[in-house]
């Protein structure tokens, strides 16, 4: 009962990256950026990046720092990262929105984004009248439940070790699928 409602913009800035800039004018850098191919689940894909242009001044604007959140604006709507380190001289794409939280703890708002985005919420407030996007409007104002702070340390601190005892499950029964397959295949050339 005193856990706020909140829109996310209220707790958080939210930046929609940069509109490809193919040429190259004045003052410009040529700078890596992330797009939407590169958010993945829990992790950056880091194979494949691209290039383009950036003004001096907006190099700071689509930095890329520690615990920011980046949420596909297309492609797969809402699907959510978080980062895990700085990424020196690296922007964004439209493609994506960055959640830069200001004073709750980044890691629990971004399980509240994850579970938003596996459970379908996105889905279900973007137009899909032609291609679906996510926008920075629709974001910011997507509500998000605001427990104190030392609460939210707590359900980060116990997700995290459900999730990590849930994954060594999930490894465990791979193997012993890998290790049946195997089995089988001896016993059909035995047959």
């Amino acid at each position: 009962k005193y856990w706020d409602v909140k829109p996310i913009k209220y707790i958080a800035e939210i930046t929609l990256g940069k509109m490809l800039t193919p040429n190259k004018k004045e003052d410009m850098l040529y700078r890596p950026y992330l797009r939407s191919l590169n958010i993945q689940e829990n992790h950056l894909l880091l194979e494949d990046i691209n290039y383009m242009w950036f003004l001096r001044k907006e190099i700071e604007k689509f930095a890329l720092k520690k615990k920011d959140i980046l949420v596909n604006e297309g492609g797969e709507v809402g699907r959510p990262c978080i980062l895990k380190d700085d990424i020196f001289e690296t922007g964004f794409q439209n493609s994506i929105n960055r959640i830069r939280v200001h004073n709750e703890n980044p890691d629990y708002v971004y399980l509240v984004v994850y579970l938003c985005f596996k459970r379908g919420y996105y889905d279900s407030i973007v137009n899909r009248v032609s291609i679906p996007h996510l926008t920075k409007e629709k974001l910011e104002n997507c509500l998000i439940l605001v427990p104190p702070l030392q609460e939210q340390r707590r359900i980060k601190k116990e997700v995290t070790l459900k999730f990590e005892q849930i994954s060594e499950i999930i490894k465990l029964e791979r193997k012993r699928i890998l290790y049946l397959k195997e089995y089988k295949k001896s016993l059909i050339y035995e047959v």
